[in-house]
């Protein structure tokens, strides 16, 4: 407008590009940051024919198991019942847990994996309290299995 108004048309398509051009990149990021989060194992596939198989060793199973009233840890078939006691926001008080979770870290330093068991009774509370104590002693590899 040329007079004196001071109403001038504001012109979106440059912001509308910038939206565009945002949410382009979002999409192709997300994707990226999903699959960053895949936990792979090629060795099992991509072994050669020639190659010896490999010795016919039982790995070490360790498990957690959260009942309605005790935690059950099992190493190689040994097992360990303690008390579940339960605050009253529903976290599980894993001291006990944590002490049997150093003594296996020492008997196996390299190991990774574990397994958390919980029963469907458990308040999902109770069994993240678990996983957490399970993450922070070092057991960077926990399957969940609910029964």
């Amino acid at each position: 407008m040329a007079g004196g108004g001071g109403e001038e048309d504001l012109n979106l398509v440059p912001f509308i590009d910038l939206f565009s051009v945002l949410i382009c990149f979002l999409l192709m990021t997300a994707v990226w940051m999903n699959v960053d989060a895949l936990s792979t194992n090629t060795s099992l596939v991509t072994a050669a024919e020639d190659d010896e198989p490999p010795p016919e060793e039982k790995p070490d199973q360790l498990a957690v198991t959260v009942m309605a009233n005790e935690i059950q840890m099992v190493v190689n078939g040994q097992v360990t019942r303690l008390p579940l006691v339960i605050d009253k926001e529903g976290r599980a008080n894993v001291d006990q847990v944590l002490a049997v979770l150093a003594e296996w870290k020492r008997m196996f330093p390299d190991k990774k994996d574990i397994q958390l068991n919980t029963e469907n009774s458990v308040m999902y509370q109770t069994m993240i309290s678990v996983f957490d104590a399970l993450m922070g002693s070092g057991w960077t590899d926990v399957g969940v299995n609910t029964q």
